[in-house]
């Protein structure tokens, strides 16, 4: 229950639990978090430290990975560069990327680039503070990280698997294990920023127009919010996009000028508290099939198999 789980929080919090390692431990956001601790007027953690500071600024001077010093202080990483800034020390000469990325990977995408920019869309995560664009999904659809790799120059930089505390997993509804792709860099964060991709974007998604109307984009947000389906012992396919009003707007503008559809029908709909859903049935959901198919050569495995059927090709 939430109120079982804030009055945990805040106990941890008292206890003088870094706020990152009771996030881990209760299976929330840092934000949940710090909103508890607010609610139950506890004091803010941001107060001085000058020791723990002072420790954080020696590690540092003395080579220590900013990763570790930011894990074992349960800081993020800019918080210890800000730390070792106000020490006076200099940044970290000769660092380079254990994973070398493309950071020009999203100025000018490629059609993988825009479907990865409506599968962000869909199913990605900004942190504007440490740069880091996140994109999660079920180890069945682990086809689609190693894509997104690929696409950004580190295709040998390892999946991260998610794993929920005990608590977190009795909160919610039984799903099957799950995996992340994480990278961080300030250029790419701005680039997909650019088209709509940006921090807390999930009841307000809207695309950039030239995102919009880039097929490649909406097999993306298939992809990651979208379903696809043969119904009605094969008579009716179905593809159903799923999203803000907003986005949701979008993407019946863009079927409507692509398949040349008239009158009021098929419209975008309300489907659920802040969802809304645009659905292609049969002819409709045929010929959009042979455009998201002709958009990338690739895409998420098992959809475009879906696909492939409704378009009545051969894989």
């Amino acid at each position: 229950m939430p109120a079982e789980r804030d009055e945990v929080i805040a106990e941890l919090y008292v206890e003088g639990i870094p706020v990152a390692e009771i996030a881990a431990r209760v299976g929330v956001c840092i934000k949940t978090v710090r909103n508890v601790a607010r609610r139950a007027e506890l004091p803010r953690r941001h107060c001085p430290h000058p020791q723990r500071d002072a420790a954080i600024a020696r590690a540092y001077e003395a080579g220590a990975p900013v990763g570790h010093i930011a894990a074992q202080y349960g800081l993020s990483r800019p918080r210890v560069r800000r730390i070792a800034e106000r020490a006076g020390l200099p940044p970290r000469q000769g660092w380079q990327r254990r994973y070398p990325i493309d950071e020009m990977a999203f100025e000018r995408p490629t059609c993988v680039g825009w479907w990865l920019i409506g599968l962000l869309a869909a199913d990605g995560s900004i942190n504007a503070a440490e740069n880091r664009i996140s994109l999660c999904q079920s180890t069945r659809d682990i086809d689609v990280l190693h894509a997104f790799y690929e696409y950004v120059g580190c295709p040998g930089r390892p999946i991260t698997m998610l794993n929920l505390s005990e608590e977190a997993k009795a909160r919610q509804l039984p799903r099957g294990p799950a995996a992340e792709a994480r990278v961080f860099s300030k250029r790419l964060v701005e680039a997909v920023g650019r088209h709509g991709v940006v921090p807390r974007k999930t009841a307000v998604m809207e695309l950039s127009a030239e995102a919009s109307r880039e097929p490649a984009v909406w097999l993306g947000v298939l992809d990651g919010d979208g379903s696809a389906g043969i119904y009605r012992d094969g008579r009716a396919p179905k593809l159903s996009f799923a999203g803000s009003a907003a986005l949701m707007a979008q993407c019946e503008r863009f079927w409507r000028d692509q398949l040349g559809i008239q009158g009021p029908r098929p419209a975008a709909r309300p489907h659920a508290t802040g969802i809304w859903v645009f659905d292609l049935w049969c002819a409709k959901a045929e010929r959009a099939a042979h455009v998201l198919l002709d958009a990338s050569p690739t895409s998420m495995r098992r959809k475009r198999a879906v696909l492939t059927q409704i378009a009545g090709r051969t894989a």
